[in-house]
């Protein structure tokens, strides 16, 4: 039993890491026929890396390109002979896969990453639909939160919860027994040390990196010196570089994008937040953990059940810069809170890590996919 994967993206992201993970898992069961890219970037490139098969099959979702793109994917796939399972991450492989249901070999399983933003109006709703549609005609689904699952049922029908499945996301430990790098020298403002704080996401709206930048104003004006670094790329970048430097936060906040090396800086941080308006679980929140980072994120559904309040982290109140400039003050002002946070964040991590169970959890997914579409 082999396995395509079909990514929505190959920038560092969370559904690119999520498929980096599940590839070499699948590798290492000898179930993996090899991971398609839509583009090249720092998925093919870490794949490669890794002695990982992929292959760059161009895919594009503009209108345009978008049935050319669905018919390079259809020959693709049917050129795979040792597969059996396209497993699609994400909106855009989903719309390209659904016109291709019944008409390729390859049973079609789909693992969705996000939710739904019902307020969404236009294009973006006519994709919605059709992704609710395509997911009705996938034969399994897998979420990555319980909540997703949740929110899925709502959109597909109760009717098909036998069919959708909960693996919550997983990461591989990199600083289990190894050693810390000596702490850089902290920048100053005002001649005081400030609290050093980094943010990683695609900068997007929902990602909430404003409410970051927001709360890092209130933070200054309160004579209170921040350090703050958001890693990523996205269509929001312009809007939250003019936002910075309209705030006068030029010397506070930095944008940079994100390398391969990002996992080996987090030790570097005092604070890892986390201000999305949605999301589903929150990987980077596992990465922290493991870097002995704290975590303030914010307390939407996925996140709270990934982030637990007062427990592995600290919850500020969703959309609202003033509840998360308080959380990171709290935060910075003690540190016998923070060594707290990360001890129990680093046993919390023991369940989200590549074992037996998980392994057993994927086998079984796809068996279903192979039993349930004969």
């Amino acid at each position: 039993m082999k396995v395509v994967l079909v990514p929505s993206a190959v920038d560092l992201a969370g559904v690119s890491t999520h498929v980096l993970n599940l590839a070499s898992l699948l590798h290492q069961e000898r179930m993996l026929d090899l991971v398609v890219c839509p583009s090249d970037g720092w998925l093919p490139r870490t794949l490669g890396d890794r002695g990982l098969p992929h292959a760059i099959v161009p895919l594009s979702y503009r209108p345009t390109r978008f049935i050319a793109s669905s018919l390079s994917l259809q020959r693709f796939l049917r050129s795979r002979r040792s597969a059996a399972i396209v497993h699609v991450h994400g909106r855009f492989p989903m719309l390209l896969a659904a016109t291709s249901f019944g008409h390729q070999p390859l049973r079609v399983a789909a693992t969705v990453h996000q939710f739904d933003h019902p307020d969404r109006k236009g294009l973006l709703g006519w994709k919605s639909t059709l992704e609710t549609s395509a997911l009705r005609r996938a034969t399994r689904i897998c979420c990555v939160s319980e909540d997703l699952k949740a929110e899925i049922l709502s959109r597909i029908g109760a009717e098909h919860a036998g069919r959708v499945d909960v693996i919550p996301n997983w990461i591989e430990l990199l600083w289990h027994g190894r050693a810390r790098p000596d702490p850089r020298p902290r920048p100053t403002r005002g001649g005081r040390p400030a609290v050093r704080i980094c943010a990683v996401g695609r900068l997007s709206r929902e990602k909430g990196f404003d409410l970051l930048v927001a709360s890092v104003g209130i933070l200054t004006r309160q004579g209170y010196p921040v350090a703050c670094d958001i890693f990523g790329e996205g269509p929001e970048e312009p809007a939250l570089r003019r936002l910075v430097a309209g705030a006068g936060l030029s010397d506070h906040v930095h944008l940079e994008a994100p390398s391969g090396n990002l996992r080996l800086r987090l030790p570097e941080y005092d604070i890892l937040v986390i201000p999305s308006r949605s999301e589903s679980f929150g990987i980077v929140a596992l990465e922290a953990y493991d870097a002995s980072v704290p975590v303030i994120a914010s307390d939407v559904a996925g996140l709270r059940s990934t982030v637990l309040q007062g427990k592995t982290g600290l919850l500020f109140e969703p959309g609202n810069s003033r509840s998360l400039a308080d959380a990171i003050t709290r935060l910075a002002c003690s540190e016998s809170l923070a060594r707290e946070l990360v001890a129990n964040a680093r046993t919390c991590l023991e369940r989200y890590l590549p074992n037996d169970r998980l392994r057993e959890e994927y086998r079984e997914f796809y068996t279903k996919v192979i039993l349930d579409n004969p």
